[in-house]
């Protein structure tokens, strides 16, 4: 199979959203063809060299089909774009389409098969950490979320959606006219091991080479039993980090009072 291939200081996992800025006339040709051809265009993490410039960045030989959900004209050529990520491929030969953008015969690259018993197991200690992990992080960003009850699952906030809201509520409330639907679908962290696996390794708070080792895995138990590794190794600094913010905002309330 060929398709465009967009290189990106990014890794994309199957299953999860990615909002683009497409303006060079490279990427305009790519996406012209793609909504034409109604194809999708392989987002792959860049190797060497940058995204921007005449000469096209190295990607990795990894990556993930993006299938596009939605396109929006801004004006002054540039498009608003909305991805899905879908497959990983793997780059099998690499070369520059005519219009300047990366081309790829990409092979489809399933996960191998794992033992059912393992993959639980596994799943459920990531489930857990995760949920630790999660809500450590919004913490630090000011927030809070109730911790789940036993066998519940964490909720998982899109937050552009959450300021969006939260804006058009504001302006509705001036205008008088509030347009702004009374609740918001909140997804909740998956069941099946295989989207549990992707779903986490999007929403890591990680390097991207990590990210990229996560893409590369051979199976989902593989890529689970990595994410434990990385969670188990980041929550004892990201508790610390919770606690100072915790007291510099007392300490804070102590200096008003």
């Amino acid at each position: 199979m060929k398709i465009p291939i967009f290189p990106l200081s990014v890794v994309l996992f199957p299953g999860q959203m990615l909002p683009l800025n497409i303006f060079e006339p490279r990427y305009r040709a790519m996406l012209d063809r793609c909504l034409r051809e109604q194809m999708g265009f392989g987002v792959a993490l860049i190797k060497h060299g940058r995204a921007e410039g005449s000469t096209p960045a190295t990607p990795f030989s990894i990556g993930t089909i993006a299938q596009i959900t939605h396109v929006e004209e801004q004006g002054n050529g540039t498009f608003a774009v909305i991805c899905k990520g879908e497959n990983r491929f793997r780059i099998e030969a690499l070369n520059r389409h005519p219009d300047h953008y990366l081309e790829a015969e990409v092979q489809i690259m399933p996960d191998e098969a794992a033992p059912p018993p393992a993959l639980l197991m596994v799943a459920h200690r990531v489930a857990n950490l995760f949920d630790e992990y999660y809500r450590s992080m919004i913490a630090l960003g000011g927030g809070w979320q109730r911790e789940i009850s036993p066998g519940g699952r964490t909720w998982l906030f899109d937050l552009p959606q959450v300021i969006e809201r939260h804006t058009r509520l504001m302006e509705g409330r001036a205008t008088g006219i509030v347009e702004v639907p009374g609740h918001m679908a909140v997804p909740s962290l998956p069941d099946d091991p295989a989207s549990l696996s992707f779903v986490v390794a999007g929403e890591l708070n990680a390097p991207l080479e990590i990210k990229q080792e996560l893409l590369e895995a051979p199976s989902v138990l593989a890529r689970l039993q990595k994410e434990a590794e990385v969670l188990t190794e980041d929550m004892p600094e990201i508790e610390q980090r919770v606690q100072a913010e915790h007291r510099r905002h007392f300490t804070q309330i102590e200096q008003l009072n």
